[in-house]
């Protein structure tokens, strides 16, 4: 296919192509499976069939390619029926359809091949997480904000302990267990990530985690006009939502970070800095810290200081490493006075941790504690003796 659309004989590449395509869908739905249990799938495909839609796209002109896409579409979709399949095979339309059309006429045109494409239950059906999320994408990527915010608020809602219907399913038994070999392989077949579904169906939440490229992209190929703004936008609602009584608080701040983490890895500091100096401040006013072991992470890879009671706490449970320790007590030193850096760094002080000892000797000097900083020091030179009677590089 390719050689035929480099030589322009485009008729001819398409042909290809969809052959293909019809060999990369081979689903299976007829085979006896009492008597054959293992089918093979598309594991030693060259590529799922959304990037053969994307190669398509790229290498034919427009008409052919619209023509040829239009072929890989049917043969993707499975010719039993069941809501997962049909769930799937609309996430796949809506990603296929990108690649040939604007957003705008995405949503027009997914409705020619499946009349639930561009909708979504609230809450949730079990399996719309998937098409949930490219919703979202393409809504953000239209310039229909409102409309992708409250895609997101509804996915958060599912997501919730008592607002889905989502969730472990019945006992296991053979239908199930088939069902979801199936869905695992058109996953594949479409290339779309998928979370292990033997153990039950994840809650929405955890789809979006997984495809959060989708709708917060961080890569250059994911990226789209408009899409910084989207992200900090979505992560003010986020953050209105977290005392949202309807929503599971644990859920929305779990979202808010995914779009942190996806800011920051976009190269976009300023705007992940100031998503976790806001989620601090209302982690800060949680008497129960939900969260926090989440911000300490966030905090210490976008560069932030953690407020005194807050990196308190964290030291206090003894999550951290020594490593995260000691950025942690930096940071509080670099945002507040030396007494209350010195006051905070203390809890950490146990196990004689040398790295932990030798930050907190200057800083006890600088708060005017002198026995302190003398027993640090006896400790910090008992500790290099000991490293180097056993060998140790005594700057670790």
């Amino acid at each position: 296919a390719r050689l035929h659309a480099k030589a322009g004989a485009f008729d001819t590449a398409s042909e290809h192509y969809r052959l293909l395509a019809a060999k990369l869908a081979r689903h299976g739905e007829f085979i006896d499976r009492q008597r054959i249990i293992v089918v093979g799938g598309p594991n030693q495909a060259p590529m799922d069939l959304a990037e053969l839609a994307r190669e398509v796209a790229t290498t034919l002109p427009t008409e052919a390619a619209l023509a040829t896409a239009q072929s890989i579409v049917v043969a993707a979709r499975r010719a039993d029926r069941h809501e997962a399949y049909a769930a799937y095979f609309d996430a796949f339309l809506l990603r296929v359809l990108a690649h040939l059309y604007t957003p705008q006429e995405v949503l027009v045109q997914a409705a020619q091949f499946s009349a639930t494409a561009t909708t979504v239950s609230d809450p949730l059906g079990e399996w719309d997480a998937a098409k949930a999320t490219e919703l979202i994408r393409l809504h953000a990527m239209a310039g229909n904000e409102q409309r992708a915010t409250e895609l997101l608020r509804t996915l958060l809602a599912s997501s919730s302990p008592t607002g889905s219907e989502a969730g472990p399913p019945e006992p296991q038994n053979q239908q199930r267990y088939e069902l979801i070999s199936a869905v695992r392989t058109l996953a594949e077949l479409y290339g779309l990530r998928q979370i292990d579904l033997y153990d039950g169906t994840p809650a929405p939440l955890h789809d979006l985690i997984l495809r959060r490229e989708r709708p917060f992209p961080a890569a250059s190929e994911n990226q789209f006009p408009g899409d910084v703004a989207w992200m900090t936008a979505a992560a003010d609602a986020l953050l209105a939502w977290l005392d949202d009584p309807e929503l599971d608080r644990a859920s929305v701040l779990e979202a808010a970070f995914v779009v942190a983490w996806q800011l920051h890895e976009r190269g976009e500091a300023d705007h992940a800095k100031a998503v976790v100096s806001k989620l601090a401040g209302n982690i800060t006013a949680d008497p129960k810290r939900l969260g926090l072991q989440h911000l300490v992470m966030m905090s210490l890879r976008v560069g932030n200081a953690l407020p005194p009671d807050l990196a308190a706490n964290a030291l206090a449970k003894g999550n951290l490493s020594v490593e995260q320790e000691v950025e942690v007590i930096e940071g509080v030193r670099h945002a507040n006075d030396p007494a209350t850096a010195l006051a905070t760094g203390r809890i950490a002080d146990n196990d004689d941790k040398l790295a932990v000892m030798r930050v907190l000797a200057p800083l006890a000097d600088d708060a005017g504690d002198s026995d302190y900083v003398a027993d640090l020091n006896n400790r910090i030179n008992a500790a290099e003796e000991a490293r180097r009677d056993l060998g140790l590089d005594e700057s670790a």
